[in-house]
């Protein structure tokens, strides 16, 4: 069985695994794993870790990286959903930096701990060792605050408290449309920008 994806010259990998991708594509993947009689045996150039579910909300696509973790290891570890989630949201930070980057943005990953830690931290020009702003995430310790306020409003006001000001970011919408995202992350950005020069 083989995977037949791989990087581009430039090291680069698309996301854009065919018939995966589409609505259903999770059947075609088990159709193709679920027919061999006796074994199977796989051949990727892929490591299931390139594969970044950050972006793309494909199930195809998460149902391959899951085939590819099973085919390395002989085995499915129960603490890999936890871990998987973990990278994920890892990954989908590790993205926004570099589209942030290639915007012009100088952003740093992971400033403060606990409670108190910003997801992305975008550089002040003007000031070294100064940022603008923090960028938060929603990722598993949002989903394991007990309560909508402290989901939404906890975190950002111990931040704020630190003398953050702070933006949100939501990967569903992302998944959704991560250029108009990206846009409007930006547009906020350069007026919280402006708005500090003046003051």
């Amino acid at each position: 069985f083989s995977i037949t994806y791989a990087k581009d010259r430039d090291g680069r990998l698309s996301m854009n695994f065919g018939a995966l991708n589409r609505q259903g594509g999770q059947r075609r993947l088990n159709v193709a794993i679920t027919r061999a009689r006796q074994g199977l045996h796989v051949f990727s150039a892929l490591s299931p870790e390139e594969i970044n579910l950050a972006r793309t909300n494909s199930e195809g696509v998460r149902d391959l990286k899951d085939f590819l973790v099973f085919a390395r290891s002989g085995q499915l570890h129960l603490n890999y959903v936890d871990q998987n989630k973990q990278q994920t949201k890892k990954e989908f930070v590790q993205y926004l930096q570099n589209r942030l980057q290639e915007k012009g943005w100088s952003v740093d990953l992971g400033i403060g701990q606990g409670d108190s830690c910003v997801d992305l931290a975008i550089k002040d020009d003007l000031h070294a060792d100064s940022y603008i702003v923090g960028i938060l995430v929603d990722g598993e310790n949002y989903a394991k605050a007990a309560t909508a306020r402290d989901r939404d409003q906890l975190r950002p006001t111990v931040l704020n408290g630190l003398g953050w000001q702070v933006l949100s970011v939501w990967t569903v919408d992302w998944w959704l449309d991560p250029e108009q995202n990206l846009t409007k992350l930006v547009k906020a950005l350069e007026e919280i920008k402006i708005n500090q020069q003046v003051a």
